[in-house]
This record gives C-alpha cells, structure tokens and sequence, in this order.
C-alpha cells in the first residue's frame, strides 16, 4: 500500500506539472512521454504509468485531459526494461489499472480507462546492485525516452532497539538498519502501532487497529566505515514522550471503548538516488518561497518528465516488538493517553 501511495501521488504531480493552458495556436501537437517508475525487489509485480502530457497548440488542455487517446499510449507503443547485468529484457503488459486496484482520483483526468503497465520481477533476474535500462519504444523503433536506475537491495534490522522496547519519558530511542547494496541513499521509518478495541455496548466484539506514525522521512544514509561496504543508518526518537502524545492525538477518546495494546512493527524503506532527487527538487521548488518558474528533476531523455527509480522495504512484521512493563504503565496512566482506556 505504501508503494501504492507514493505510485499515485507522485505521477499525478508529474502529469499535472506537464499540463500547459498557454498555447501557440501555430504549432503541431506533442509527443511528450511522462513516466513513473519504482522498481522494487519486494514486490512480485511492479506497476509502471506511462502517459502523454497534455499538450495540444489547438486544444484545451481539460478537454484531452478527458479523451483516452490522447491521455494514453496505444498498442503500437512498447515499454521495455533490460537487466544490464545479465542482459534479461522484459516487455511491460499493457494493462487497465482499475482492474489492478489503482483507482485514480476523480479530477481533471479520465478515470476509466486508467491505463498502466506491469511487469514480474522475477522476469529480469534482477538482484540488489544491478544497472536496469527503461526505454519507451514508438512505430518503426523510434525511442521515444530511456532511462537507467539502479536497484535497491536487501537491508537488515540492526540490534537497536533491543526487543521490548523502552519508551521512557526523558529518553530517547534508537532503531538502527544495516547493508551493503549501494543503492540506497534515503530512508523513511514508520512504526505501526497494533492494539485491540472493544466497544462496551458490545461486549465480546473486539476490533484489531494499526496505527502508522512516520517518524523519519528522507533520512540521508550513512557512510560506511573505512574499507567496508556495510553501513549502519541510526533513526531517533529524540524524547520516547513523543511515543504518547503521538497516540493521545491520533487515537479518538471514548469511554466507551477499551483498548488493549499488543505490538509494533517497523518499517523502513530505502530509495536511490533518482527518486530522492525527484523528491527533494519538487519540494525545494513549491510554496511560497518559489520561482515563477519551478524547475522539476527528471532522468527521462528526450525531454520526457517523471522519473525512474528503484525502492525497497524491510520489515519485522514476522517478529513484532513488544513494550516493557514500564511503557505499559505509561501507557494505561500516563498524561498523554489515560483517556484512551488502555488496560
């Protein structure tokens, strides 16, 4: 779902940007790829979308925003990668996103069609470290756009923080990830908070929440030590209190409800350098403080927007962190979360 997110929020940003309603009436219609693309190793099918930017001299913009034809590749056009590694060359399916789960948001855009495209990870042999090539390939062989990227590895949990974790009012708290793929430059850190609800006026009817709180975004990587490849990135809770008043404004009161916490999971997840580049250029270049004129990052050719980059996510979900009984206390007593019902 996380991938989901970030798939849909960022290629509406790249095809809205690419949108123009200042026309020369004299000139011909253009061909201009916009392109989003993560690979991710975790991921057994990757999703791709591939759209022309609406641009047209003689229409407006909100009219072929809302034509299909326009909007949308057809069949005469193929998208393809290439394991530069070992050489494995895969062509992308041509499918109807809606069909996959991506629905996308009402707006300027057609919605249905939604057309996306897909291919299975397992197709390009594809490990940790390895040079992956896109191209967008036109009638007669024409390459409409390419791009390389490389693709980010596996990433392991370090020792910290130890398991139950200690949320301490006063303390701070560390989670630490290690590897030595080279890929990653960025990280994001959530930790997802299960508890249980019971409602009161039906006894016996118990409801299982998770709660995400992102609490490091964009953290840069470290750098390794002196001859060794393998780096370990530190994330922080600068003060555990955060922990609680996290809870006590996210979580609803009612006295209705008891709670019981059970677990945390953590969930990291890894970027490479084009899509932090993509990332950190769009946000520096927005707002208030902005130019006219907002320059956007692209590693497309052929003047093409969007971005192709690779991602990854680890996880302990299949070993969950509890809390100790101090935290447990804090929990069920404490200023930021007494209301809350916690037992």
């Amino acid at each position: 779902m996380i991938l989901k997110r970030l798939f849909l929020a960022l290629t509406v940003l790249a095809i809205l940007g690419a949108c123009d309603n200042d026309f020369d009436i004299t000139g011909d219609f253009k061909n201009i790829p916009v392109v989003f693309g993560l690979i991710d190793l975790g991921e057994d099918v990757n999703y791709f979308r591939i759209e022309r930017a609406v641009i047209d001299q003689n229409q407006s913009a909100i009219v072929l925003a809302q034509n299909p034809d326009s909007l949308f590749y057809g069949n005469n056009v193929q998208a393809r990668l290439t394991n530069l590694t070992n050489n494995n060359m895969v062509v992308l399916e041509r499918v109807n996103l809606a069909d996959e789960g991506f629905t996308r948001e009402e707006g300027p855009f057609v919605t249905n069609p939604n057309i996306g495209y897909k291919f299975n990870v397992s197709d390009l042999g594809i490990t940790g470290d390895d040079q992956v090539m896109f191209d967008l390939i036109g009638p007669d062989e024409q390459v409409f756009t390419e791009a390389s990227t490389g693709v980010v590895g596996e990433h392991t949990i370090g020792s910290q923080p130890p398991n139950p974790i200690r949320f301490i009012e006063g303390r701070d708290v560390s989670f630490t990830l290690r590897s030595d793929e080279q890929q990653a430059v960025f990280y994001d850190l959530r930790i997802i908070i299960n508890y249980t609800e019971e409602n009161l006026d039906n006894p016996g009817q118990i409801e299982t929440r998770r709660l995400e709180w992102l609490v490091e975004e964009g953290l840069e990587r470290s750098n390794g030590t002196s001859g060794s490849l393998q780096t370990q990135t530190t994330f922080r809770v600068q003060d555990a209190v955060e922990f609680y008043q996290f809870l006590g404004s996210n979580i609803e009161q009612n006295d209705r409800v008891v709670r019981n916490f059970l677990n945390i999971d953590l969930q990291f997840d890894a970027g490479a350098i084009d899509l932090f580049d993509y990332i950190n250029i769009g946000l520096a270049n927005t707002g208030i403080t902005s130019g006219q004129i907002i320059p956007s990052f692209t590693n497309l050719s052929n003047d093409a927007v969007g971005v192709i980059s690779s991602r990854n996510t680890t996880t302990n979900f299949q070993d969950p962190y509890g809390i100790n009984t101090e935290s447990r206390d804090s929990l069920r007593d404490g200023r930021f979360t007494r209301q809350l019902n916690f037992n």
